[in-house]
C-alpha cells in the first residue's frame, strides 16, 4: 500500500470532511480549532498539515510540528471507517520517511486503570510500540490532562521536545514537560 499525500487548506475538496475527522478524533479540551491550527500554521514554516490518499479517497490527516532535531505528530487521525485496516501504520511510516533523521515523538494519554477510556489508552499506546515508539520517562502536562511522551529517538531530549511545542505554540497555552 502506498498512500499520497497532499498539503491541507481551505481549497482541498475534503477539508470539511478532515475538519470533521479531527472533531470526532479528539475531545474539545485536547484540540486546536481548526481555524488555529491552520493560523499556526501560517505563522511557522516549520508546520505541515497532511491529508493521506489511498487512491482518491482521504483516509486520514495529520498536523505535524518539526525541527532540525525532531518531528511531533500532534495531531494524527484515520477515518472511523477505515480503523485497524493498517493506514495508521501506513502514515507513520510515510513520516518517518518524511522527516527522515528527526525522530518523531508522539503524545498519548498516561494509562490508567481508573479513567473512563483505559482500554482505548491502552490500545493507543500498544499501536504506537508495534510502531517503533518507546517510553521516554517524559510527560507533557497541560490543562487537558497528563500525556507520555512516546518516541522513535535513541536518545529523546526533553529538551528539544519542548522548543519544538514552543515554536508551535508561541506560547498561547501552558504546558510543563518533565521526566519521571
Amino acid at each position: 500500500m502506498k498512500l499520497k499525500t497532499k498539503k491541507v487548506t481551505r481549497r482541498l475538496p475534503e477539508y470539511q470532511k478532515i475538519k470533521e475527522l479531527f472533531e470526532t478524533a479528539y475531545p474539545l479540551d485536547e484540540r486546536f480549532p481548526m481555524w488555529q491550527l491552520r493560523l499556526l500554521q501560517l505563522l511557522n514554516r516549520k508546520i505541515d498539515f497532511l491529508a493521506f490518499y489511498d487512491e482518491e479517497n482521504l483516509v486520514g490527516a495529520a498536523y505535524i510540528v518539526y525541527t532540525d532535531r525532531m518531528a511531533i505528530p500532534l495531531y494524527l487521525a484515520v477515518d472511523a471507517k477505515l480503523r485497524s485496516k493498517g493506514y495508521g501504520a501506513f502514515i507513520l511510516t510515510q513520516l518517518k520517511r518524511r522527516y527522515l533523521g528527526r525522530p518523531l515523538t508522539v503524545e498519548s494519554e498516561v494509562i490508567d486503570k481508573a479513567a473512563d477510556n483505559y482500554e482505548q489508552r491502552r490500545r493507543r499506546m500498544t499501536f504506537y510500540e508495534r510502531n517503533g515508539f518507546k517510553e521516554t520517562g517524559w510527560f507533557l502536562t497541560d490543562s487537558s490532562g497528563k500525556y507520555a511522551l512516546l518516541s522513535t529517538a535513541h536518545n529523546f531530549s526533553g529538551k528539544d521536545y519542548e522548543e519544538a511545542l514552543l515554536s508551535f505554540t508561541h506560547r498561547l497555552y501552558k504546558t510543563t514537560v518533565t521526566s519521571v
